[in-house]
């Protein structure tokens, strides 16, 4: 995790200067409860903002979003009729490989120089 905060300092003309001297590439993970169909306030829109915070400070920021996650190891223990924990279920076997996988590559690629 990267924190922002005090990367920068104002110079004379109150003008915000780096302190970091060099490129680091960032990226965000973001895990979604619901399906992309129901994103209807356009979340990757909305969080594109805070990549947009990273690659101003830190020069470089990738996303990657993994929809449809499951909130609860066990559905029954809980009172929940907004998920079908089947679905949850076949959602974690068959799509949650592919987004490890997604984000392993990530990773891959930020720790290449």
């Amino acid at each position: 995790m990267l924190f922002a905060a005090d990367t920068y300092v104002l110079d004379d003309d109150g003008n915000r200067v780096s302190k970091i001297k060099k490129k680091i590439k960032t990226a965000m993970i973001y895990t979604m409860n619901v399906p992309k169909e129901m994103d209807y306030f356009n979340g990757e829109d909305q969080l594109a903002i805070m990549r947009g915070y990273l690659t101003a400070i830190f020069g470089e920021c990738e996303s990657l979003y993994a929809y449809d996650t499951k909130q609860f190891k066990k559905y029954d223990l809980y009172l929940n009729n907004m998920f079908d924990a089947e679905h949850k279920e076949q959602i974690k076997e068959v799509q949650f490989p592919k987004d490890c996988a997604k984000a392993y590559d990530l990773g891959q690629r930020l720790s290449e120089e």
